[in-house]
């Protein structure tokens, strides 16, 4: 079908300027214009990019989504419905408890309608898997080595040649942090750990270079300590069910018994060191328990909502209640944050979205790469909401990568989508 054909090249053109944008590539020649609509507090061109793509897709793929049977046709879908209907019911909320119009509420709101993206993007993996995961995989390797450059040129001269946004430009100058696309890296870590896992094959040279660049770029500029913890877990989750590959299940069941006990250990020993509770970056870890305790004693501040889409900033950032005058934010506590901004409704989502995870998770892969999947989406929850600003664009495209991989690497799926 021509139609379907010429779609598809749209989507894949429109993917790879979402990557575009995801990674910060404008870094290196943007203007502070546009920062101001594609920053880590503003995604207005990702918006504009996902409702055209959302708008090109929809006549061809109709059928695809809202008409195909059988359950693993449908995974995830009801879970992204849900959730827009829920941010739908909060905005009409907060335009009515807040007394305001219509448009500021979704002014302030407007970036979540993003995860619709899961649509086209699906039905892009379902039509070429391979190009979609061959392009992640280039621009991460592109993105890594930029930042690593930065890194260098950082550490000789003091200089930095990449033009942040202003929230990294605030970041950089308050504590010399590279923070500019570690979400990305962190997801692109995940999906190549992934693939090797469900191709039961050894990353490549160029992976591996990839893992250790990453780690050295978290650890001695980014900083970012739950970005750190969560790369390191997820290559140790892959290195240690590797390992046990040749054993018989009784010597594999004592490794894995033996093994556990040391990684706790390694663990605590790395969250002891990272100074979560103690230390220079003391009150970031106390600010955030108090964070935690502040909005969960307002959860249903609204009702059947939490604070909503409040105009009152200071509500929910708690009016600088924090330790050493540290302000509260929703997306510095995980899935806390966008629970309190939905409330009840937030609860009732994640409670849909892990029925609907736990019913596709049980035919995925092995173990290991179960494992692999829980560490990525749920370890984020303690205190990187999947739902923030800067990372709510992944969330989807993640989902169509799971999607992606059970259909590549599962006979059974490739049977039923072939007949």
């Amino acid at each position: 079908m021509l139609s379907t054909k010429i779609n598809i090249v749209f989507q894949k053109g429109l993917y790879l300027f979402l990557l575009l944008l995801q990674v910060n590539f404008f870094n290196l020649f943007g203007t502070q214009n546009f920062y101001q609509i594609n920053s880590d507090n503003s995604k207005v061109l990702v918006l504009f990019f996902v409702a055209a793509s959302v708008i090109i897709w929809f006549p061809v793929a109709f059928n695809v989504f809202f008409k195909a049977t059988g359950q693993k046709k449908k995974s995830f879908n009801w879970s992204i419905i849900s959730f827009l209907l829920c941010w739908v019911a909060v905005l009409l909320g907060s335009s009515n408890v807040y007394q305001m119009p219509l448009r500021k509420a979704f002014n302030l709101s407007y970036y979540y309608p993003i995860v619709v993206y899961f649509f086209p993007f699906a039905w892009l993996v379902k039509n070429d898997f391979s190009f979609v995961l061959t392009s992640l995989k280039l621009f991460a390797y592109v993105d890594l080595l930029i930042l690593l450059l930065q890194d260098i040129v950082l550490s000789i001269n003091g200089r930095l040649f990449l033009s942040f946004d202003p929230f990294g430009q605030q970041m950089f100058m308050d504590s010399s942090r590279i923070v500019a696309g570690t979400d990305f890296l962190l997801f692109a870590c995940f999906i190549i750990v992934l693939s090797r896992k469900l191709k039961h094959t050894l990353p490549s040279y160029i992976e591996v270079m990839f893992f250790l660049g990453l780690v050295f770029h978290l650890l001695l500029f980014a900083r970012s300590r739950m970005f750190l913890l969560l790369v390191i877990a997820i290559l140790t989750v892959a290195i240690f069910f590797n390992s046990s590959k040749g054993f018989t299940k009784p010597v594999r069941l004592i490794f894995y018994l033996f093994c556990s006990t040391g990684l706790l250990a390694l663990m605590n020993m790395l969250i002891s060191k990272m100074n979560f509770f103690s230390g220079d970056r003391a009150a970031s870890g106390q600010v955030r328990l108090q964070a935690i305790a502040y909005y969960l004693n307002n959860l249903r501040i609204n009702g059947w909502f939490g604070f909503g889409f409040t105009p009152f900033s200071d509500q929910i950032g708690g009016g600088g209640q924090g330790v050493d005058g540290g302000v509260f934010y929703t997306s510095d506590v995980g899935m806390i944050g966008f629970i309190a901004i939905f409330g009840v409704l937030g609860i009732l989502f994640i409670i849909l979205f892990l029925s609907s995870f736990v019913r596709f998770l049980h035919n995925f892969g092995d173990l290991s790469a179960k494992l692999i999947v829980i560490v990525y989406i749920f370890g984020q929850w303690i205190s990187l909401s999947s739902f923030d600003i800067s990372r709510i664009l992944i969330f989807p495209i993640a989902l169509g990568f799971l999607i992606g991989f059970k259909q590549y690497f599962d006979p059974a799926d490739n049977m039923l989508n072939a007949s």
